[in-house]
């Protein structure tokens, strides 16, 4: 995910640079024409990133499917059912500079993250078949059917046939679980504007 962010941020200085450097626009005075390229260019950053960073996630997550088909990592079971709000976060993974060579940005900066459209990603254990059968048909009727599916200890290769109809199941890595603080199986991370729901479920939910 960090290479991810640092593809995603050099993306974003090359649109802002090409969204604010028009000959064709009156500014005025040079100063003043300078003030309006440099809040644009900045502000062109802080608002891709916003976008921009869960449509790459999508995108890495779909090559995964390909490269590494099987989800590991060490997560523990949820043993109580939990629920919070919060706001969701981009970090810069590097510094950010206007045109005029300040910093605007440093590493590691804090960004609240915001999305046109709610987006649910549901992070699941594959080890045992009936058990994830359950999850699934549980996350399926939370979600209304949208829930993109990270599974762990499982080849989603041989996971896809059993859910046929469903094509939203990719191999979980701890990339993700980190970007999105998942800290035990299953959960449910459901995204809106820039605040993210978490719902851990515990052995008792299913």
């Amino acid at each position: 995910m960090k290479n991810i962010l640092i593809i995603l941020l050099i993306s974003l200085i090359s649109y802002a640079a090409e969204k604010t450097v028009d000959p064709k626009k009156n500014l005025g005075t040079d100063g003043f024409t300078y003030e309006i390229l440099e809040k644009d260019f900045l502000e062109s950053i802080e608002e891709g990133i916003k976008e921009i960073e869960l449509k790459e996630f999508e995108k890495a997550i779909r090559r995964d499917v390909i490269a590494h088909a099987t989800g590991d990592n060490n997560l523990k079971k949820c043993i109580k059912s939990n629920k919070w709000k919060e706001i969701d976060y981009v970090e810069l993974p590097e510094d950010v500079y206007s045109p005029s060579g300040r910093l605007y940005k440093k590493k590691g900066t804090k960004i609240t993250s915001s999305i046109s459209s709610p987006l649910a990603i549901c992070f699941v254990d594959g080890s045992d078949i009936s058990i994830l059968k359950k999850q699934i048909e549980y996350f399926e009727n939370a979600t209304q059917g949208t829930c993109t599916y990270m599974v762990s200890k499982a080849n989603v290769m041989d996971i896809r046939p059993l859910f046929p109809n469903n094509e939203r199941i990719y191999p979980s890595k701890k990339l993700y679980e980190d970007r999105f603080s998942v800290k035990c199986h299953p959960t449910l991370i459901y995204l809106v504007n820039d605040e993210k729901i978490t719902v851990e479920l515990g052995e008792d939910a299913l």
